[in-house]
């Protein structure tokens, strides 16, 4: 059956002239891969950009679900730091007392604290001490206030001093963040109260500033208990879009939330705007993920016709290119088939000549005798060839070299800081991280410090970015020189903020380096008239711990920073060792 296929066919092209063969075969070979390739690609294509889309998608959420909860830790720091100090454990204990004038005085003391400790914090707006009964302390706030307040406290979880956030049913009609804690008496660990924060969604809007997203999408924080947003990016507010999340999202979160599910997504039909105009509904992709100890979710609503958009407009771009490929094929089959026939018929003439004995040697062609001409030319060109090769094996060796080098060096650039020609950030994270892991496996101790140059801002304004950027490069060699061990890193953390990772280096021996960095800096006497040591001096924050496989290796990086707001704290121009807080 194949063979009688094949032969019919055989025997319709030679009933057909090779213009119109080549003129079928270029159309052929230019239509069929234009019609399989489109459709492959725009198949694969929608699908696999469909993916790529919801992976980064995930990735965004999660890490800016990261960052919120980096944001409340610190915040939960600060708030430890507080209620764990002399004078509200002294506060709250005279509050505790039977005599009405110690809760009087007791009361009058506690705004105070507040304000001294969260005044200058513009995004907290509500600050309060709790009694045991969850009534605010504060016998001058607003009826109403209060009572969202306690309403809010008294449907708190017991999460023994950890704290709780949640949402809150203002008086304005409108939703806040609030955040709870219980404070124990440090003396025999019994409840003493508790301290409300109420905090403006601004606060956490910044995590969504440089956010990459899909055109088209949203991204915002939602509570999945009620369903409502609390948490929104500039661009959704710009739209001033009202319209609650979708059910069957709200329903996904609650689903997740029961299950122990932080990151998922979901897919469904949302109301369009055009839907009175008869459009329909559109296809909406949403990626979600929890934030830790929260009923919180992160959401990233990517209409469907977003991700496909690059799909079409790569299908768009074959089916133009490849009707364009058709119209040349057509035309290029026409001049192929001319430029090949007319020399052939010219030879055929010669082929009869020779039958009948009149043999004419030379072409009337243009372009004659070009077959004697390329042989007698090839001799010639495959020396020349030969030749250029040897040469372009020169080049390419010399090129290589040349790149080997040129890698090298983008290399030593891409670790070390343009500025100061110390480590950047990106060989910190690196060798941080390599040093834990080997740190963890021999069970050694690794120290860190974080150096940030006191009242660096004044400088800047008051010498200039210039005079700025000179500081840190002295800063930086005088690190350097104070940090003497080869294994040990000297980088620029950022700004005016660096950093030393002391391998095999306890607690004490990191903080004898440190100090001796600071002495050395005074030393130097480099003039700082806005600082009130006259002179450049630096906060040093200093964190060892023994790794081990079970913790990362952030941990003593935030030990380290909570130890640079300790030696702030304490007057500046001093190192100081973490310690941990005492239960």
């Amino acid at each position: 059956m194949i063979r009688r296929t094949l032969a019919a066919l055989t025997s319709l092209l030679r009933h057909t002239t090779i213009r119109y063969r080549l003129i079928g075969v270029f159309i052929v070979l230019s239509v069929m891969p234009l019609l399989v390739s489109g459709y492959i690609s725009f198949v694969e294509s929608s699908q696999a950009i469909q993916t790529q889309a919801q992976i980064f998608a995930t990735e965004i959420v999660k890490q800016v679900a990261k960052n919120a909860q980096l944001r409340m830790a610190q915040m939960d720091a600060n708030v430890e730091t507080l209620i764990l100090s002399d004078r509200v454990q002294t506060a709250l204990a005279q509050y505790a007392g039977k005599g009405a004038a110690d809760q009087a005085q007791a009361q009058a003391a506690m705004p105070s604290i507040l304000l001294n400790a969260y005044g200058s914090y513009d995004y907290i707006n509500q600050m309060y001490f709790l009694n045991s009964t969850n009534q605010i302390m504060d016998s001058q706030v607003f009826a109403k206030l209060g009572q969202s307040v306690q309403t809010f406290a008294a449907t708190v979880p017991q999460l023994k001093g950890k704290p709780y956030w949640g949402t809150i049913d203002l008086p304005s009609g409108k939703k806040g963040i609030a955040m709870t804690r219980q404070i124990f008496f440090k003396a025999n660990n019994r409840v003493a109260g508790g301290l409300y924060l109420g905090l403006k969604p601004s606060h956490f809007s910044e995590i969504f500033e440089d956010v990459s997203l899909v055109e088209g999408s949203e991204i915002y924080v939602m509570d999945a208990l009620n369903g409502s947003v609390i948490v929104e990016s500039k661009a959704r507010l710009a739209k001033v879009n009202d319209e609650a999340p979708h059910l069957d999202l709200i329903q996904a979160m609650l689903h997740a939330v029961k299950l122990g599910q932080p990151t998922g997504s979901i897919t469904y039909e949302n109301k369009s705007p055009d839907a009175t105009m008869g459009r329909g509904n559109i296809r909406v992709v949403a990626v979600y993920s929890q934030i830790p100890s929260t009923n919180w979710f992160v959401i990233n609503t990517i209409p469907y016709d977003s991700l496909i958009a690059e799909a079409r407009s790569v299908r768009n771009t074959i089916t133009l290119i490849g009707s364009l490929g058709l119209i040349a094929a057509i035309f290029l089959s026409f001049v192929t088939g001319r430029s090949i026939l007319d020399p052939l018929k010219q030879l055929m003439k010669l082929i009869q000549q020779a039958e009948t004995g009149s043999v004419q040697v030379r072409m009337t062609h243009e372009g004659n005798d070009e077959l004697t001409v390329l042989s007698q030319k090839f001799i010639d060109m495959s020396v020349k060839i030969s030749r250029e090769n040897e040469l372009l094996e020169e080049r390419v060796h010399e090129r290589t070299l040349a790149l080997e080098k040129a890698n090298q060096t983008l290399a030593e650039l891409s670790a070390t800081d343009a500025l100061t020609g110390i480590a950047n950030r990106r060989q910190f994270d690196e060798v941080l991280a390599n040093e834990w892991r080997r740190a963890a496996r021999l069970s050694q101790p690794l120290a860190l410090a974080m150096i940030d140059i006191d009242w660096f801002k004044k400088y800047n304004d008051h010498y200039g970015h210039q005079a700025g950027d000179e500081c840190l490069r002295r800063v930086a060699t005088l690190l350097q020189l104070c940090v003497l061990r080869p294994g040990d890193l000297v980088a620029r953390y950022g700004g005016e903020e660096f950093v030393f990772v002391a391998t095999a280096t306890d607690g004490p021996n990191a903080l004898r380096i440190a100090r001796n960095f600071c002495e050395t800096l005074q030393s130097q006497a480099l003039p700082h008239a806005m600082s009130s040591f006259a002179c450049v001096t630096a906060s040093i924050g200093v964190a060892a711990m023994v790794a081990d496989q079970d913790h990362l290796p952030e941990a003593l990086l935030r030990a380290a920073d909570h130890a640079l707001y300790q030696a702030k704290a304490l007057g500046r121009n001093q190192a100081v060792l973490f310690t941990k807080p005492e239960a």
